[in-house]
């Protein structure tokens, strides 16, 4: 029980609004809160009365409260950035204020973030976009950083505003592989008819007998969101997924075609010294720059409006996380990486492809150990890496290692031979090849051209592009792109 970090994730509406209860909070069924203690307060918040359990009950509590703009009257303000900024000092108020008219103590204060405003408040039309919201409040929990539990206080948010609140959090618990760790609160409804007194004022509303014109908000794009978050995350274990309404060009893209040669046991090819004997590297991870989102009110006379959302955000956020996973997996020589991917592999229950990578591994050590027994140069061509893998201890001697490289040296050329036959034409069949591909790890003999070596380890692996190349079309095409 305790000993991690809670991220509340607290959606907030218009507290002058609210009224005084005695929130009782119970452990929630999660493995993490056997035997925590039943907390009761006096408040007019709920999310005061969560950060008071979760603290008394041993747990380091960060709190980010999603505030909106519709809490203040627009009117008056030199700017949007002005506005904004005053809006966010109020909520600031409005906590402190809560604080002191409860018994749910408080000992820092949260971090308030605030969010577009939708429909026609103060005499304005505010023009907030479900997707700009859920942009923001993502981007904020992110910013907030990874905690052990994400509990999201549902309680007192406007309806537009708690939907997108949710699904950010449901998007950053995806993004931090935590889901098991979600916590979604929200209390009893206030009874009707009760009239205790308020904690907290604020400036109120003109009263209108004018009926008022609501729209309906189609905030589906959210689930797609989520959705896309989801299988671009499924990534990180070497799972090719379904992405019918993405963009598979650009980044995307470029990091399916590295997941393909990973999901494939083709580990070899994604190691960053793998070269095309052009120069060129055979595969690479896509640099993603995520630009925040801006949601920075413009003023009007007649409206509060937004900047248009970024269809892209939660797209690029989802693949900057996962490539930043691969990232730990990259090393600067041939066999450490190997490993590290073999590791990789076990971890998602791909054992068959752990198993072929950490073999492979092990020849190329041998490969190494080898070399610098012949007293090699630091370049190999890939009849030299074959016979030094399939030497035998019993038979490592010059004249035996030379016999072993000719009789290589023969058998590449005519499996090389055979594979471009095939590959020109129309209805050639790739797959045996592909398949001593995978069974290489990715380092099949006949595709690589030379092997470098530097300070003992392999630091660069050059394969022919008039080979690999056909295969690599192949293998594309069958993961769909």
């Amino acid at each position: 029980m305790g000993g991690g970090s809670v991220l509340i994730a607290a959606a907030w509406g218009y507290p002058p609004g609210w009224r005084k209860a005695r929130y009782r909070v119970e452990p929630p069924q999660h493995p993490s809160f056997k035997g925590a203690r039943q907390v009761e307060c006096t408040s007019c918040s709920s999310t005061l009365a969560l950060i008071r359990f979760f603290r008394e009950n041993g747990w380091d509590v960060k709190t980010v409260i999603f505030g909106v703009d519709t809490a203040l009257n627009p009117a008056g303000f030199a700017d949007g950035k002005e506005f904004r900024r005053s809006v966010k000092e109020r909520y600031i108020e409005w906590f402190r204020g809560l604080v002191k008219t409860s018994d749910c103590s408080s000992e820092s204060e949260p971090e308030v973030i605030i969010l577009p405003g939708i429909g026609r408040h103060w005499g304005r039309q505010y023009k907030g976009a479900p997707l700009a919201i859920f942009n923001e409040a993502l981007h904020a929990l992110l910013k907030a950083g990874k905690p052990s539990i994400l509990a999201v206080d549902l309680t007192h948010g406007i309806n537009f505003q708690t939907v997108a609140v949710l699904y950010a959090a449901v998007a950053a618990a995806v993004i931090w592989k935590k889901e098991r760790d979600l916590l979604i609160l929200n209390s009893d409804p206030y009874p009707a008819g009760v009239r205790m007194g308020q904690c907290v004022s604020g400036e109120k509303a003109e009263e209108s007998a004018e009926m008022p014109e609501l729209s309906i908000n189609d905030v589906s794009e959210l689930q797609r969101a989520v959705r896309n978050i989801r299988q671009i995350a499924a990534l990180r274990r070497f799972q090719m997924p379904e992405l019918e309404d993405l963009d598979l060009t650009g980044e995307l893209g470029q990091l399916l075609a590295y997941i393909c040669l990973l999901a494939n046991g083709a580990a070899g090819l994604a190691f960053r010294g793998a070269r095309y004997d052009d120069g060129g590297a055979v595969a690479q991870l896509p640099s993603v720059e995520v630009k925040p989102p801006d949601t920075t009110p413009i003023t009007r006379d007649e409206a509060v409006e937004y900047p248009a959302p970024d269809q892209t955000y939660a797209v690029k956020t989802a693949i900057k996380s996962v490539v930043s996973e691969l990232e730990n997996l990259r090393r600067d020589n041939l066999v450490d990486f190997l490993n590290a991917v073999a590791r990789h592999y076990e971890k998602i229950y791909s054992l068959q492809n752990a198993l072929i990578l950490k073999q492979t591994a092990q020849e190329f050590g041998r490969v190494i150990e080898r070399a610098k027994k012949f007293g090699l140069r630091n370049e190999l061509t890939a009849a030299e890496v074959k016979a030094l893998v399939e030497l035998s201890e019993e038979s490592i001697n010059e004249t035996e290692f030379r016999n072993r490289v000719e009789s290589a040296q023969r058998e590449i050329e005519e499996e090389r031979a055979r594979l471009r036959d095939a590959a020109k034409r129309a209805e050639g069949n790739l797959d045996r090849w592909l398949r001593n591909l995978f069974a290489h790890g990715g380092l099949s003999y006949i595709l690589i051209d030379k092997v470098r070596l530097a300070g003992g380890k392999i630091v660069e692996v050059v394969y022919r592009m008039d080979l690999l190349k056909s295969l690599l079309d192949e293998l594309m095409r069958q993961c769909g792109l």
